[in-house]
């Protein structure tokens, strides 16, 4: 795991002052991080699922030595769960999973799709359409329709963006939210980077490219910042090995 202390050196070393004489450790700190939330918005790096109580039993939230299914002799959790009546959600609203369920993350700055238990085993996949288009269409006939949501749409930007299902849901009933989240900052070398190592390699340049840029050393920072791209490419590629589908049948014809 990549510590605070790693990113002071390699950023210092970038900006060849390793004294922090032209930047303050202080202030480096203070694009580091920066830097790690560019990382996490560009790459999607920390892809979290906020997730709800299956209503047949079994429990979807991950436990704390099964990951993704129920902990023996642990009982489950309230879930992730639709408000009878209430048609959005602020992003906000899944920060209490994802924090509590995954260490370093700060909280969603993006949703990447929605599902709603339609009650029973069936919790399909939302369709998405665009604000514009569910405000025009769907929200017009929202006075008393209330259901099982088959619809999301998302307005706002960033942590203070919302999610938005129709129709109301009618119930109480579980939600999996596929998130994009945000890391928390790093203040001391004891705080986990949740950034994955092969992204966190891409963090120093950007921070270079942020201090070269205070001090107008535009040509410096452009250079830093295509090493950020040149890096962000190389990680992508080294965390998206080949995935086979099915060995024996060709099921993605269906």
């Amino acid at each position: 795991m990549t510590t605070l202390q790693d990113y002071l050196i390699d950023t210092a070393a970038l900006l060849h002052d390793q004294s922090n004489l032209f930047t303050s450790a202080f202030q480096l700190n203070r694009f580091i991080n920066e830097a790690r939330d560019q990382v996490a918005m560009d790459s999607g790096c920390l892809r979290v699922l906020a997730a709800g109580q299956a209503p047949f039993g079994s429990i979807a939230q991950a436990g704390t030595a099964v990951p993704g299914g129920a902990v023996p002799g642990q009982p489950p959790t309230s879930g992730f769960q639709t408000i009878p009546g209430q048609e959005y959600y602020p992003y906000a609203f899944a920060n209490q999973y994802v924090v509590r369920q995954n260490a370093g993350i700060r909280g969603v700055g993006d949703v990447c799709n929605v599902a709603v238990s339609w009650g029973g085993a069936i919790r399909p996949v939302q369709n998405w359409m665009p604000w514009d288009e569910l405000q025009a269409y769907a929200r017009s006939y929202n006075i008393g329709v209330f259901s099982y949501p088959f619809v999301w749409s998302n307005t706002g930007s960033g942590e203070n963006g919302k999610i938005w299902l129709w129709p109301a849901p009618s119930t109480v009933t579980e939600m999996e939210w596929d998130c994009l989240c945000l890391p928390k900052p790093l203040y001391t070398n004891d705080d986990y980077e949740a950034i994955p190592t092969t992204y966190a390699r891409a963090v120093k340049f950007w921070a270079a490219s942020l201090a070269f840029e205070a001090s107008n050393r535009e040509a410096r920072a452009q250079r830093m910042q295509q090493r950020y791209l040149e890096t962000g490419i190389t990680a992508a590629g080294a965390s998206e090995r080949t995935r086979t589908p099915d060995f024996y049948t060709d099921w993605t014809s269906w």
